[in-house]
C-alpha cells in the first residue's frame, strides 16, 4: 500500500506540473453556436406519483395455549424474517425495576440449554446472532434467514425463550454488555438532552422521565433470583406471537408455531400498565423550566418536548405530520423561519415518540451560540402558531406525501415489515393497521391539526440547552427559569 500511495502522489504531480505549463488559449470568437431547443423544454416535468403504500394480507392463527402467529407472504425475494414478540416483557414502571426487561432479554442468548442437556452460548444463524429489543411496549427478538432456513430461525428462537439458563456467567457477560451500552449512551450529548428536557415536562420522578443514571444503579443490585423470577412471570405464550414475513407459505409457519410453541406452558404474571401520563393540564402563566448542560461547543444545541397524541387517539397521525410540518421538509415552515430566512440552524428534527396511550414530542436543533435564545424563540413562536391557525393546504399535502413515502420505504423491505407487525402487536394496534393507514392520513385536514395541537401543546412544556454558560445564560433567562448542570456519564462496570 505505501508503494501504491507514492506512485500515485508522483502521477499527481506531474499533472500538477503539466497544469502549470498550459499554454493560454484565446477565448471563442461569438457568435457561439446556440443550443438548439428540443420539444421538452417548452414543458414543465411531470410531478412524481404520489407514494402509494403496499397492502399486506396478514394471516393469523392462535395456538391453544394463547400464544398468536401471524404471516405475511412475500415470494419476491428467498428471505424470511421471524420475530418473538412478547408485550408483557417490559419494566412495570417501577423506578427500582427499571432496565430489569432488558437484562433478561439480554440473557437469553448468553445460555441457552438444548435438547440433550448442552448448554451453547450466543447462538447464531449463518453467523449472524439475533437482534433484540426492549421498550415500553414489550420485548422483541429477531432473525432474517433464507427461506429455506425458516425451519432453524423458528427452532432457535423457540430455544432461547423457552430454554434460557440464567446462571452466573450469563448474569455477568449480560450485565457487562448492557453496562458498556449506557456508558456510550452517556456520552452523547443528545441522550442526555432528551432526558433532561422530559424531566421538565414530566418532573424527575416519574417513570416517562427515568434518566439512564437510575438504569445504571439498579444494574449494579440486579441479581439472578429477580431475572428467574422476572422470566417466570413474564415470559409465556399468552401475551406473546411469532411473526414470519417473507418467501413463507402461512400454513408452513402454524405447523412451525405449532411443533416449536404449542407445548409452552402459560406464565403466571400480567402485561404490566403502561406509566400514566401527568393529565394535559394548560400552562398558562408558569413560568418555563429550562435545563442547561454546560460544555465547550462551537454551537448550542437545544430540544424542546411536548406531550402528544398516543397511537390509541384518533389524533395519533396528525402528530406525525406536525412533526414533518416542523423538521420533515425542506420547504416547512420551521426551515423557512430558521434557515432560508435568518440562517439561525441549518435545520430542524422533530418526531412523536408514541405508545399505546401517550406520546412524547421532541424538537431537536442546533444553532449559532450568539442566537440560541433567538431559535428557541422562534421555535415557541412555532408551537403557538400551529394552536393559532391551520397550516396550508400546499403544506399539508406535502407533509402528507412525504410521510408516506417513508412509510412506504420503511415497510418495503421484510425485516421492515417484520418490525412494523411487532410494532402493531405489541401496541394492541388491529391488523389492518397498515392496510388503512393511506386512507387515514388524506383524510386529516387542517382544521384537525389544529385541534390536535390546541389538546396538546397548551400544557407543561420541557427544554433543555446545550452550550457554554457564559455565552447562553443572558439569552435563556429571559425565556424561563434556567438551572444549569453539568453532563454526566454513566461507567461501565
Amino acid at each position: 500500500m505505501r508503494r501504491a500511495s507514492m506512485g500515485w502522489a508522483a502521477l499527481f504531480g506531474a499533472a500538477l506540473a503539466g497544469c502549470g505549463s498550459r499554454v493560454e488559449l484565446p477565448p471563442p470568437l461569438p457568435p457561439l453556436t446556440p443550443t438548439p431547443d428540443a420539444e421538452f423544454r417548452a414543458n414543465a416535468p411531470p410531478l412524481a406519483a404520489e407514494p402509494a403504500l403496499r397492502v399486506h394480507d396478514v394471516r393469523s392463527a392462535e395456538l391453544e395455549n394463547g400464544m398468536t402467529t401471524l404471516v405475511v407472504e412475500r415470494p419476491e425475494l428467498p428471505l424470511v424474517t421471524l420475530v418473538y414478540v412478547n408485550r408483557a416483557a417490559r419494566d412495570d414502571g417501577a423506578p427500582s425495576h427499571a432496565g430489569l426487561a432488558e437484562l433478561t432479554a439480554r440473557m437469553l442468548n448468553e445460555g441457552t440449554r438444548l435438547e440433550n442437556g448442552e448448554v451453547l452460548r450466543q447462538l447464531r444463524i449463518s453467523g449472524e446472532l439475533p437482534r433484540w429489543s426492549v421498550s415500553s411496549a414489550g420485548t422483541a427478538i429477531a432473525i432474517t434467514t433464507l427461506a429455506s432456513g425458516a425451519e432453524k430461525a423458528a427452532w432457535l428462537l423457540a430455544r432461547l425463550v423457552q430454554h434460557p439458563v440464567f446462571d452466573a456467567d450469563s448474569l455477568e457477560s449480560a450485565r457487562g454488555a448492557q453496562s458498556q451500552a449506557l456508558f456510550s449512551r452517556s456520552l452523547g450529548i443528545s441522550s442526555q438532552l432528551n432526558e433532561l428536557a422530559l424531566e421538565g415536562l414530566y418532573g424527575p420522578d416519574h417513570p416517562l422521565a427515568l434518566p439512564f443514571k437510575a438504569f445504571g444503579s439498579n444494574l449494579r443490585g440486579f441479581s439472578g433470583h429477580q431475572v428467574r423470577s422476572f422470566y417466570s412471570r413474564q415470559y409465556g405464550p399468552r401475551d406473546s406471537a411469532l411473526i414470519a414475513v417473507g418467501a413463507v407459505q402461512a400454513e408452513a409457519i402454524f405447523a412451525l408455531a405449532r411443533r416449536h410453541f404449542g407445548a409452552w406452558s402459560p406464565a403466571q404474571g400480567q402485561v404490566p400498565p403502561e406509566p400514566a401520563p401527568p393529565a394535559v393540564i394548560p400552562r398558562g402563566d408558569r413560568e418555563i423550566r429550562i435545563g442547561a448542560i454546560a460544555g465547550g461547543t462551537s454551537d448550542a444545541s437545544l430540544v424542546v418536548a411536548l406531550p402528544c397524541a398516543g397511537l390509541s387517539d384518533p389524533d395519533a397521525l396528525a402528530f406525525d405530520l406536525i412533526a414533518m410540518l416542523i423538521g420533515g421538509l425542506v420547504v416547512s415552515r420551521s426551515a423557512a423561519t430558521l434557515r432560508h430566512d435568518t440562517g439561525i440552524s441549518y435545520g430542524v428534527h422533530a418526531a412523536c415518540y408514541q405508545r399505546r396511550t401517550a406520546g412524547q414530542f421532541l424538537i431537536e436543533l442546533s444553532a449559532d451560540l450568539d442566537r440560541a435564545g433567538e431559535s428557541l424563540e422562534k421555535i415557541l413562536a412555532e408551537i403557538r402558531r400551529f394552536k393559532s391557525s391551520p397550516v396550508t393546504l400546499a403544506e399539508l399535502e406535502a407533509a402528507k406525501m412525504r410521510f408516506l413515502g417513508q412509510t412506504a420505504a420503511a415497510v418495503s423491505s421484510t425485516p421492515g415489515l417484520a418490525g412494523a407487525l411487532a410494532d402493531l402487536y405489541l401496541n394492541a394496534l388491529p391488523l389492518d393497521h397498515l392496510a388503512t393507514l393511506e386512507r387515514r392520513v388524506r383524510a386529516i385536514s387542517p382544521e384537525q391539526l389544529q385541534r390536535a395541537a390546541s389538546r396538546y401543546f397548551d400544557a407543561q412544556i420541557g427544554i433543555a440547552v446545550y452550550g457554554p454558560p457564559r455565552l447562553l445564560h443572558d439569552q435563556l433567562v429571559s425565556l424561563g427559569d434556567v438551572q444549569w448542570a453539568v453532563l454526566k456519564t454513566t461507567r461501565p462496570e
